[in-house]
Parts: structure tokens; C-alpha cells; sequence
């Protein structure tokens, strides 16, 4: 009896590298501490960061289970626009309580973001192979 074939694992470099943009909020707090920025614009940016990414995450196994293409591009497109507002409030609600924190926390935002999409581009093949979540 021959075993079913089994998807070839992705290796451990494209995997860590998925969580890359994780890892960049974890190094920015001694940063934050060493260069005396706000540490309410550390944990509002990665706060934010964290949230906006599980939404995401939610909202596409929301719309992988969607049963027709208007479903899907429903659950798509409200989640992109309710996640765009989502940082925006959240970053003006960091400024609004500290002006520089607030700014420390959409810098943060945006390096982990730009990490982010510049992973997801570089592991794109291993995506559309299947051979990740």
C-alpha cells in the first residue's frame, strides 16, 4: 500500500521569515528604550500592528468560506476599509494622548507593515503552491 504523497515542507528560513514583521516590533522596544522614545508609541503601534493583522487574518478564512465571488469580494473589500480606519483611529488615538508617541507609533506601523508586504511578495511562489497557510 503506497502512502499519499506528501506536500514538501517549506523550509525553516521561508517560515521564520513569514513572521519577520513580528519580529521587528519585538526589536524595536529595546530601540525605543535605548533612543528615550515613548514606549506608549511602542505599544501602540504594536498593538495596532498585532490587531489589524488577526483581522486580517480572520476576514480572509472569512472569505475563503464565502460561497459566491460577491461574498468574497464583500468580506475583501469591507475588511480592507474597516481595517484601514481601524489603524487610522488607533494611531490619531496614540497621538492624540502623546503627539510624539503617536508619531514613534505610525513610524512602527509602517516599518512593520513595509516588512510585511515585502515578505509576502518575496514568498509569493511558496503561496501559490499551497505549501502555506
Amino acid at each position: 500500500m503506497d502512502a499519499a504523497p506528501q506536500p514538501q515542507s517549506v523550509p525553516l528560513a521561508a517560515r521564520l521569515l513569514m513572521h519577520l514583521d513580528i519580529g521587528l516590533l519585538i526589536v524595536a522596544l529595546p530601540i525605543f528604550i535605548g533612543a528615550g522614545l515613548p514606549i506608549l508609541g511602542w505599544i501602540g503601534g504594536s498593538a495596532v500592528y498585532v490587531i489589524q493583522k488577526l483581522l486580517g487574518e480572520l476576514l480572509g478564512r472569512s472569505a475563503a468560506q464565502a460561497d459566491d465571488v460577491s461574498g468574497l469580494l464583500g468580506v475583501m473589500v469591507g475588511g480592507v476599509l474597516a481595517r484601514g480606519f481601524f489603524v487610522a483611529l488607533g494611531l490619531f488615538g496614540v497621538g492624540m494622548l502623546n503627539n510624539d508617541a503617536g508619531a514613534s507609533a505610525a513610524f512602527l506601523f509602517l516599518a512593520a507593515f513595509t516588512v510585511y508586504f515585502t515578505m509576502a511578495l518575496v514568498l509569493r511562489p511558496y503561496k501559490a503552491q499551497g505549501r502555506t497557510k
